[in-house]
């Protein structure tokens, strides 16, 4: 079985997932209203599923950062990647 064939998870950790809950929290209370969700908030969302997809494609997406750069409290991955988020229309 290849990697292309299995099934990938991706995790948000820290204030990362609760950030993500409360951006689409935002998002969706202002279309419950019937307005319409600030525009960087959307970009936002949209750039962070992005991402968030292309990692479930290819796990290795991004940049390795070198172990000793890594905090203490995230030493028990096994690998850590970093990459910048840039909202659409830039």
């Amino acid at each position: 079985m290849d990697l292309k064939d299995k099934d990938k998870i991706v995790k948000l950790i820290g204030n990362a997932d609760e950030a993500l809950h409360k951006l689409e929290h935002n998002i969706s209370s202002y279309k419950a209203q019937g307005k319409t969700p600030p525009k960087e908030d959307l970009q936002l969302y949209k750039s962070i599923e992005r991402v968030l997809n292309s990692l479930k494609k290819n796990p290795f997406f991004g940049d390795c950062v070198r172990k000793q750069l890594i905090p203490k409290e995230l030493r028990h991955l096994p690998n850590l990647l970093k990459f910048l988020i840039i909202p659409s229309g830039f």
